[in-house]
């Protein structure tokens, strides 16, 4: 019972995380606001569905319950490695590229190219910090002498 309360606050609290995204459908040249809560429904019903599966392997693992070889996910990942299917996946996402413009409506690109600019800005940001990361730790290794900068 514990268990399917947690699942069921997860997912309520994971529908409101995303209703603006999920629910909400500005139409801007009608001046009207579309509620799509057949979406929402389908959001709750599957944190709910994660949320128990997640906790029963987490407590299977915790009794042992699970192989010692590798993982479903590294199996994929080291197949993933090869080459063969490394150009196949590339493929595959080349052509959902190309096709994704013609198949979704504006709203779900707009929603696509907002969470790629997040993603850029992320990775920029990844690079700056480990570059000023490594250019501190240059520093000391050559003047360790030198008293440590406060920036560092």
């Amino acid at each position: 019972m514990n268990m399917i309360l947690r699942a069921l606050m997860v997912s309520v609290w994971f529908m409101a995380l995303t209703f603006p995204l999920v629910v909400l459908k500005v139409d801007a040249l009608n001046d009207t606001i579309l509620f799509r809560w057949e979406n929402m429904a389908s959001i709750g019903v599957g944190a709910f569905v994660l949320s128990i599966f997640w906790r029963w392997s987490m407590e299977r693992k915790a009794r042992g319950a699970v192989s010692t070889g590798p993982s479903l996910f590294a199996r994929a990942l080291e197949a993933v490695r090869q080459p063969k299917p490394r150009y196949t996946c590339l493929g595959l996402i080349a052509v959902l590229m190309l096709v994704m413009p013609y198949i979704s409506s504006m709203y779900q690109i707009n929603i696509m190219i907002s969470a790629l600019i997040y993603i850029m800005l992320g990775l920029g940001l990844n690079i700056v910090v480990g570059l000023a990361g490594s250019s501190c730790s240059a520093m000391r290794r050559s003047t360790p002498w030198a008293p440590t900068p406060t920036a560092c």
